[in-house]
């Protein structure tokens, strides 16, 4: 399952059944509506999706919506991007970033 859509898709239950069950690592695109650099990430992110195809799951989550999942895993600024490895957190990162800081930074985790 690899996408990203503006859209909050999972409810948190979903996202946990999804980051334990991936065989491969699982990107999730904290963010929340209005957001301004949450909105200049999601193409980025679109694009990562195409780039990525098989090897990173690629979903978004509004924390507006699902604070719990913000409180859980220590979200204080969106966009934040959590990184799942074998169903656990393996590393954030909170910001907006070009394509090619994204892809650095998922290559130095071996994400990709």
């Amino acid at each position: 399952m690899i996408s990203t859509t503006s859209e909050n898709r999972f409810s948190p239950p979903d996202l946990e059944a999804l980051v334990a069950h991936s065989d491969i690592p699982v990107l999730i695109d904290c963010f929340t509506p209005g957001c301004g650099p949450c909105a200049s990430l999601s193409p980025v992110l679109d694009e990562l999706v195409n780039s990525t195809q098989g090897q990173l799951a690629i979903e978004k989550i509004d924390v507006a919506t699902y604070p719990e999942i913000a409180h859980r895993f220590g979200v204080r600024g969106v966009p934040t991007l959590l990184l799942f490895k074998d169903g656990q957190l393996h590393a954030s990162r909170t910001g907006t970033a070009s394509r090619t800081q994204l892809l650095t930074w998922l290559s130095a985790q071996q994400a990709v």
